[in-house]
């Protein structure tokens, strides 16, 4: 198999924890690399998921989601806002509403 070097930049630490987890495997920096280039050329992907950057917005807003998901299933009342009426309620888990915090 012909092989060839090429020239990576890295930041210092990043590449001093990737050693230290190579070493743990008993491999080198340039073994890991290579085994990490196989995998890709073998399955065609990317071994982990890559996303975009999301917001702290919607970050939240997918947490309060799976907090209104989760209390649903718990059947436990929730506290939530209502952004139509401008205040908050505490919803139960057969559907009612209760706007008590005025």
């Amino acid at each position: 198999m012909a092989e060839e070097k090429f020239v990576v930049s890295i930041d210092l630490e990043t590449k001093r924890q990737a050693e230290a987890v190579f070493t743990s495997f008993e491999m080198d920096l340039n073994t890991g690399i290579s085994a990490y280039l196989a995998h890709v050329a073998l399955t065609g992907a990317i071994p982990f998921p890559l996303a975009e950057e999301r917001t702290f917005e919607q970050r939240m807003r997918d947490a309060v989601n799976a907090q209104i998901l989760a209390q649903g299933k718990s059947k436990l009342p929730a506290a939530l806002y209502d952004s139509e009426q401008n205040r908050p309620y505490i919803e139960y888990a057969d559907g009612r509403r209760s706007y008590e915090f005025d």
